[in-house]
């Protein structure tokens, strides 16, 4: 029997999970992303940059698959961009040409000439079609028949769609309803945590779009992404780090890591970096000195980086104002706590471009000191 499925838009309720996966997971790979990012820029030889490439590229996933999942409970604020679908999906499948080959299986591809545009974050896009990908070629498995994978694109009503339709085992129609929940899997968890779709969905989500399943039970299964249909211009993307050379930063960080990481970004920059690991050391050294920036991680011994941002904000609001605030917590969480606060929010794990975009709307207007 055929049957559809369509993702719900009902919030899935499984905030402590995912807060503490944020815990344990988003300080190393914070450090993770880092090293690899500090490693793509210096002289390697083609074969340690590919693997260091590949690194950053699987951390990278990692990355997403976690703000999908804080999507679940709060709906994050991303910057996109102009996207060539076709070459999204052609780079996706060239990471699984060798499972093709080795599983029979015939793959079509069928896009506009011209390509297929849409705009999107690239890297959480590509986390979905391998996801899909993945799917088709599980459901192909130990199949006699013939085994074919096809994907297209094409403008649907106002949409951007790309499908991908394999000719595998299909899903049984009283599964079918379930596929998008949380944790749920009818392969071993070993395998599959049963999360796949579930991010899926939630990457959808924060494009404005949607996930369509339809499946035949013995014939096989269509899944279609629905994204906006009208493109954006694309914002100008500077690359420049912020002017550095002179400037006093305190920093307070407790996990050594990324207090490392945080020093072999700026130190480069000629900036003068201070680091402490206690909060209430960091107070004290702020109030003795004068700081251009403040970065520090929220959840510090001693008081907090939200404590420490409130105490200076009684005793000098300017200063305050110059602080980064670090953390790996789901997004409504701090910015509950920091509704009317100016201090600038990073989340981990974040790039340096990401770390330098945020220095430079702190201290844009504010000269070196001396």
């Amino acid at each position: 029997m055929k049957g559809k499925q369509q993702g719900s838009s009902s919030a899935l309720s499984f905030t402590q999970i995912v807060a503490g996966l944020s815990h344990h997971l988003n300080n190393p790979l914070a450090a993770i992303l880092g090293y690899a990012e500090l490693l793509l820029r210096r002289d390697l030889d083609a074969s340690s940059k590919g693997m260091v490439e590949l690194i950053f590229q699987q951390a990278s996933h990692c990355k997403h698959a976690l703000q999908s999942l804080h999507g679940m409970t709060s709906q994050p604020t991303q910057e996109f961009q102009a996207v060539d679908l076709r070459s999204l999906v052609q780079e996706c499948m060239a990471t699984k040409k060798g499972e093709f080959q080795a599983g029979d299986v015939n793959v079509h591809l069928d896009f506009p000439n011209d390509g297929l545009v849409t705009q999107a974050d690239p890297v959480a896009l590509e986390q979905v079609v391998v996801q899909l990908l993945d799917n088709a070629l599980q459901a192909l498995e130990g199949d006699s028949k013939d085994k074919t994978l096809s994907i297209s694109g094409f403008h649907s009503d106002g949409w951007t769609a790309v499908q991908v339709k394999d000719t595998g085992r299909g899903i049984r129609t009283d599964v079918l309803p379930q596929i998008f929940e949380p944790f749920y899997t009818t392969k071993s968890r070993e395998k599959n945590p049963g999360l796949g779709l579930t991010i899926c969905h939630s990457i959808l989500d924060e494009h404005q779009g949607s996930i369509r399943v339809e499946s035949t039970e013995g014939e096989g299964t269509s899944v279609t992404l629905l994204l906006p249909d009208k493109v954006k211009p694309a914002d100008a993307v500077g690359g420049a780090a912020p002017i550095l050379a002179g400037r006093k930063i305190l920093v307070a960080e407790d996990e050594p890591a990324l207090a490392k990481l945080l020093g072999s970004f700026l130190t480069p920059l000629k900036a003068e970096v201070v680091h402490v690991n206690n909060g209430l050391e960091a107070l004290a050294i702020a109030q003795q000195s004068q700081w251009d920036l403040i970065i520090s991680d929220i959840q510090m011994p001693g008081i907090s980086g939200i404590e420490l941002y409130h105490r200076l904000a009684s005793s000098d609001s300017a200063l305050a104002n110059r602080m980064i605030l670090i953390t790996g917590a789901a997004r409504s969480q701090p910015e509950r706590l920091l509704q009317d606060a100016k201090a600038q929010l990073l989340y981990k794990p974040f790039s340096r471009s990401e770390l330098m975009e945020v220095i430079s709307r702190v201290i844009a207007e504010r000269p070196p000191e001396g």
